[in-house]
């Protein structure tokens, strides 16, 4: 059974996430391990480390994405540069 470890007066979702995030800080628990709050630099911090530890997979991933992906990809870049050359030449005949 879970208690309460304060009760704590907050306006906004966010302070209410950040100070769960300071006790989870303070008490180092074992089941609620997810982060409530992380600042900029903490979540820049966390993604790196996670791109580090996950490289392969993340390559695996973005690789078969690549594959799976390849003619409609395709089909878009050249629909894309297609119309991006029409208004280049349409803006060059003002």
């Amino acid at each position: 059974m879970m208690s309460p470890i304060e009760v704590y007066e907050c306006l906004t979702s966010i302070e209410a996430r950040i100070r769960e995030q300071h006790w989870i800080r303070e008490y180092n628990p074992t089941l609620n391990t997810r982060q409530a709050h992380l600042t900029p630099e903490e979540r820049h911090e966390y993604l790196r480390q996670y791109n580090i530890a996950n490289r392969d997979a993340l390559n695996e991933y973005r690789h078969q994405y690549y594959i799976d992906n390849r003619e409609k990809k395709t089909k878009y870049y050249r629909e894309y540069y297609a119309a991006k050359k029409a208004a280049a030449a349409a803006a060059a005949k003002i």
